[in-house]
């Protein structure tokens, strides 16, 4: 075998050896920041929790400095955007950005009995994308995260419910690049549920 083959299995050795574990802890602490997103063409008020690599663990922290990839993650049916937070702040430990939203229609909220005033909409996947591009935009109320934000592609994340709706918008938006379902369906195989 040639010497550079060589060198290039020690290196491929150490670089394994010193590899991040990921269900150990983040190297960076979590700040927190929720938002009000205001989809004006369709109506719609997202709530949205995000976490993020900060300076401090605190929330409305300063943004640690870089750039890290950006994570949308959505609550099944009849659940809120801090479910899963246990996952969000381990994710955002080890560099990405996670929003959350709340799903109109579709939240703990708006399952409750009681008047609500939200109508049930059959789309959700529309507001996963208007959450990805809110990152984006040079005005707004995430104007201040396109530094820390890297690049259009996004990951995606959902249960149940959620997982559907993230099939969807990978779907239908090119800026979806990767997604993880957690205790989901195929989104065709839910009967009367429209397809992007």
């Amino acid at each position: 075998m040639r010497w550079w083959v060589w060198a290039a299995v020690l290196l491929a050795e150490r670089a394994l050896a010193g590899a991040i574990d990921p269900s150990g802890p983040g190297r960076f602490p979590v700040g927190v920041a929720s938002a009000d997103l205001v989809d004006g063409d369709r109506g719609r008020l997202i709530r949205t929790e995000i976490w993020y690599p900060a300076r401090s663990a605190q929330r409305d922290a300063p943004f640690a400095r870089g750039r890290f990839p950006l994570v949308v993650f959505v609550h099944g049916n009849c659940g809120t955007r801090d479910n899963y937070e246990y996952l969000t702040m381990h994710l955002a430990a080890h560099g990405f950005v996670v929003a959350a939203p709340d799903i109109p229609g579709h939240f703990a909220g708006d399952c409750n009995p009681g008047p609500s005033g939200t109508p049930r909409v059959d789309d959700p996947w529309l507001d996963l994308s208007f959450v990805r591009a809110a990152f984006h935009h040079r005005d707004g109320p995430l104007a201040a995260f396109r530094r820390i934000v890297r690049g259009q592609r996004t990951g995606l994340g959902g249960h149940s419910f959620g997982g559907v709706w993230a099939q969807q918008a990978l779907l239908a938006d090119r800026h979806f690049t990767a997604a993880v379902l957690l205790a989901t369906f195929p989104a065709g195989g839910v009967s009367g549920l429209p397809r992007p």
